[in-house]
């Protein structure tokens, strides 16, 4: 039809995947009604790229990215692209790209003041309730073992657990005393893995 023009200044957004119809009007009083089917395109929404968590220390701060889009809007007000903070709780960003989809993510900021692992040079497993037992002390570590070695090589404990130290003992029998050598393997609060080596004194 020559009076028909696919020419319009009307828009719509926010539709769902499915069939519609749109009937379009011209100058004459022409009409033209079209079928449009809208699909679905999982690729289409913006996926901002904010860890589930993160570990902050009091007077640290920290850089919130979520990667690159055309507009942002944090739970803190502000319209950067990347915010700076230094509080614990939960922060949200609400994320627009050149499509005009709309995606969101959050992170929760958690405090554990991480100053490295403490591991004493020497203890006494004598029952008399003090320096008993053999342990590393630190703020929480993922993927924590901790192995102890004779003056052979050979393994005489080994922990997963910075709650569970050596007690001296190796096939429930006492250990000698003398220098052992440990190794401590973790992964710090950045996600970064960790392996420490050092000698402790066992005492009697």
């Amino acid at each position: 039809m020559e009076c028909f023009s696919a020419n319009t200044t009307d828009s719509i957004y926010g539709l769902e995947a499915g069939n519609y119809q749109v009937t379009v009007s011209g100058d004459s009083a022409c009409t033209q009604t079209l079928n449009i089917a809208l699909d679905f395109d999982p690729d289409a929404i913006p996926k901002p790229a904010l860890p589930d968590k993160l570990l902050i220390c009091p007077g640290e701060e920290l850089v919130l990215d979520p990667g690159v889009f055309t507009s942002y809007l944090w739970s803190t007000g502000s319209v950067d692209p990347v915010i700076t903070v230094n509080d614990i709780g939960w922060y949200s960003v609400t994320v627009t790209n050149v499509k005009g989809c709309i995606g969101a993510d959050s992170v929760l900021l958690l405090q554990n003041c991480f100053t490295g692992v403490y591991v004493p040079s020497a203890f006494s497993p004598n029952a008399d309730g003090k320096n008993d037992v053999f342990k590393a002390y630190s703020g929480t570590v993922e993927d924590f073992q901790l192995i102890i070695y004779n003056r052979f090589g050979a393994k005489v404990f080994i922990s997963s657990t910075q709650n569970d130290g050596w007690d001296g003992r190796y096939n429930n029998a006492e250990c000698q005393e003398g220098v052992y050598t440990w190794q401590i393997d973790y992964r710090n609060p950045q996600n970064k893995p960790q392996i420490i080596r050092g000698r402790v004194l066992l005492m009697r």
